[in-house]
Formats: structure tokens, sequence, C-alpha cells
């Protein structure tokens, strides 16, 4: 299963990693992940971990048509705070929000709350990431 021209998932996921790392060093200089504020909605709090946010779109645009899914932002947002424990997981830098977010995927995995997604098997809340990412244009 390709997600545009030629680009599979297993390239995508390869390309994605790269790129965090050398993203990571331009985000520390840049401040975002020493969460000094300067993304605060809390839509975009939760994106804060797409290094490519236009790729999570396309994937996105794709989550937006798993039936059951949310399709609003506030929507999305609030079933996102509901499993992360809260507003209470804003409290902290961005990094912690990835790490918060990546411990919850791995969990719906574990607990199989997963989604098929065009062929690719994404957890319930990874789906909900990126329809996020689809539909909020502020993040």
């Amino acid at each position: 299963m390709t997600l545009a021209r030629g680009l599979s998932r297993r390239r995508f996921l390869l390309l994605a990693a790269l790129g965090a790392g050398a993203a990571a060093g331009s985000a520390l200089r840049a401040g975002w992940l020493a969460g000094d504020g300067r993304r605060s909605s809390r839509a975009a709090r939760l994106l804060d971990g797409f290094v490519d946010l236009t790729s999570a779109r396309v994937v996105g645009a794709a989550c937006l048509e798993i039936p059951r899914l949310e399709r609003s932002v506030p929507e999305l947002v609030r079933a996102l705070e509901r499993s992360l424990g809260g507003e209470s997981a804003y409290r902290g830098s961005p990094r912690e929000m990835r790490t918060r977010v990546s411990e919850l995927v791995r969990k719906d995995f574990a607990a199989l709350d997963i989604v098929d997604v065009q062929g690719w098997v994404l957890s319930r809340n990874e789906a909900r990431l990126y329809a996020l990412a689809a539909l909020d244009s502020n993040a």
C-alpha cells in the first residue's frame, strides 16, 4: 500500500524518523521542545509530535473516512484529552506530551483498539491525531 505516488509506509516512517532526528536540534534552538508556550492551542499541543504536518494531513484525510471516528476539531481534542487523562495532559513540555502520546498509542495496540485506514493498521488515538492534523489549519 502506498501513501502517495511511490511512497510506501515503510519508506515514509524511515524518512519521518530521519527528519525527526534532524529537526530535534533545530527545534531545541527554536524553543519548541523547551515548552516556551509558542504553540498554545490545545490542538497544536496535541500535534507537536509531528515533524511533517503536510504528510500527517494526507494520512488524516484518509482517517476521516473511518466510521465512528470523531469528525470535528473539538470532538477530536476532547476524545484525545479523555484518553490522555484530561486537561492535565497539557502539563509539562512538548517532549513530555509526545511521550504520553507514544505510550497511549502503545496501549491502544496492546488493547487491540485499532483501525484500518486504507490497509494501514493504526491505533484509534493515532488515527484521531492524524484526523486532527487534517482538520486543524492553525496547527
